[in-house]
């Protein structure tokens, strides 16, 4: 599958995990899986418990290594490139939030890791701090705050000009 306007495409994408036993048949969690999607543009990925939302977006991530397929972000191949150097963002379902530490120091971690100016940082936190209102700890934080804290992280870490946010959705149907 290619596309000239897209920003990023998977191509034939599968992911087989090994049988639970000897002798026993992979479990297949995803085959060929293809998609294109242009740069900026939100995707949502909706289905039943168990179809593969986690998985692709792992694999997008990073996190996980297909068994078939391409991954394709800004025309490059990126499979061989860690999570950290593939210039996406994902959000997890179940936030990991740094406990020990504040809102602005959550939200200001991968820029920290990014090693960008400090003022930029500051810049940047602050912003986002005045917009989420959220002071306190994250242990006082509601479901609705870390979601808030998590999705403000995501976008002040998003790349410069090449934003990728990858959400997990859960199906209402789920």
């Amino acid at each position: 599958m290619t596309d000239d306007a897209a920003f990023g495409v998977l191509d034939r994408v599968g992911k087989s995990f090994a049988g639970p036993g000897r002798g026993t048949p992979d479990i297949v969690a995803l085959q060929d899986v293809s998609y294109s999607f242009k740069q900026g543009e939100l995707v949502a990925l909706l289905g039943p418990s168990g179809c593969g939302k986690t998985t692709l977006l792992r694999i997008i991530g990073g996190f996980e290594e297909p068994t078939a397929g391409e991954v394709l972000i800004a025309g490059r191949d990126v499979l061989s490139d860690p999570p950290y150097r593939r210039r996406t963002n994902m959000i997890f379902q179940h936030l990991a939030l740094f406990p020990h530490m504040s809102v602005a120091e959550n939200v200001a971690f991968g820029l920290e890791m990014k090693k960008l100016d400090q003022g930029k940082i500051k810049a940047k936190v602050g912003s986002m701090n005045a917009a989420t209102r959220l002071g306190r700890g994250p242990t006082m934080y509601t479901a609705s705050d870390m979601n808030t804290v998590a999705k403000s992280s995501q976008s002040v870490n998003r790349t410069m000009g090449r934003p990728i946010g990858l959400t997990g959705c859960r199906s209402i149907a789920s």
